[in-house]
């Protein structure tokens, strides 16, 4: 079977391979780079700006914003509920307020006096 036509035919075209020496300084060189990339490439990951550990304290700082943003939230309606009960129950104890302020109606001129 070996002689049969079609292996004399692909026979000519197929060339045949050549076993190249490895030589140790080509592998361990390749090896080194590997090493070298998989070590950067980790490093990147873990340290880098879109990294783990810069991502694990934006994400803490985030919490902590939002924590704080609804602490805002509710002191602001529980202040927003104290005026309203001022408006309808109180008005001198909101003119008082205003006043702490700055606040004046208009037409109004505030005059501070300096104490000695």
């Amino acid at each position: 079977m070996k002689n049969s036509i079609y292996h004399k035919i692909v026979g000519k075209f197929r060339k045949k391979k050549k076993q190249k020496k490895v030589k140790i300084g080509e592998v361990l060189t390749r090896i080194g780079l590997g090493i070298f990339l998989f070590v950067f490439i980790g490093y990147l990951l873990i340290f880098g700006d879109g990294g783990y550990l810069p991502r694990k304290e934006l994400n803490k700082r985030i919490k902590e914003l939002n924590e704080k943003v609804a602490r805002f939230e509710k002191e602001n309606s529980s202040l927003k509920e104290e005026v309203n009960t001022l408006i309808k129950y109180d008005p001198f104890t909101l003119e008082a307020e205003a006043r702490k302020l700055g606040l004046m109606r208009p037409g109004e001129k505030i005059i501070r006096f300096k104490e000695m």
